[in-house]
């Protein structure tokens, strides 16, 4: 008699069942993984954004710049409104505060960039 090659069908059963035990696992992961991706991307756009907006106001004598204002962008899709305010620093020199705002998955995110004014 010939000895045969391949796999049991138990063999291929229990490949099975271990794959359909290890993919829902790993779909979650991956899941997860593209959600913070995401979160990543957008808080660093949202820097971005504001950096922009903090390079423009610099271009302005720290005497003319009012003291707030808002400036807005939209960025891969996504809409950036940049709140801003002066500030007085505890150097006792002129800061600025930047807030950039934004919606993702239907909850608002912003992230804060700080500066100083000439």
């Amino acid at each position: 008699m010939r000895s045969q090659r391949g796999y049991t069908i138990i063999e291929v059963l229990i490949a099975v069942i271990i794959f359909a035990i290890v993919l829902p696992g790993l779909t979650v992961f991956v899941v997860s993984a593209r959600k913070t991706l995401t979160t990543s991307s957008r808080f660093e756009q949202g820097t971005l954004v504001a950096q922009k907006v903090l390079d423009s106001l610099s271009l302005i004598p720290s005497s003319l710049l009012p003291s707030s204002g808002v400036a807005s962008d939209t960025m891969d899709g996504t809409a950036f409104t940049v709140n801003w305010n002066r500030t007085v620093m505890t150097a006792g020199g002129k800061g600025i505060t930047l807030t950039a705002h934004w919606t993702l998955g239907g909850k608002d995110r912003n992230t804060i960039l700080q500066g100083a004014l000439r």
